[in-house]
């Protein structure tokens, strides 16, 4: 089941709760009506859930590690994304963030 499924459900039962809730008496009624607040708390937390984790999705940026002109005591490395120089070749840039491919 995904969230937006889970959502769905959730936001569906709260209805069939309220509806419920119309044509039975007052203590049953009154059940069903904090079961339906229960279902719509939970979408609602779903759903920031499910915001949230779209807001943290960050799409990978790609990079390679240019070599630069040697000195005498180093080899220096260029990030082709942001141009950060650094003697060592890292998984990922340390100033942008890039990931290297090679």
């Amino acid at each position: 089941m995904t969230l937006d499924e889970a959502i769905r459900h959730c936001l569906e039962q709260a209805r069939k709760l309220q509806d419920k809730a119309d044509r039975v008496g007052d203590d049953e009624s009154r059940q069903c009506m904090e079961c339906a607040a229960d279902h719509i708390q939970l979408a609602e937390w779903l759903t920031e859930l499910k915001e949230r984790r779209e807001a943290d999705v960050q799409p990978v940026i790609h990079a390679a590690w240019i070599e630069t002109t040697p000195n005498d005591y180093y080899e220096w490395y260029k990030c082709s994304n942001c141009k950060y120089t650094d003697t060592k070749k890292f998984n990922y840039c340390p100033k942008c963030g890039a990931k290297m491919d090679c």
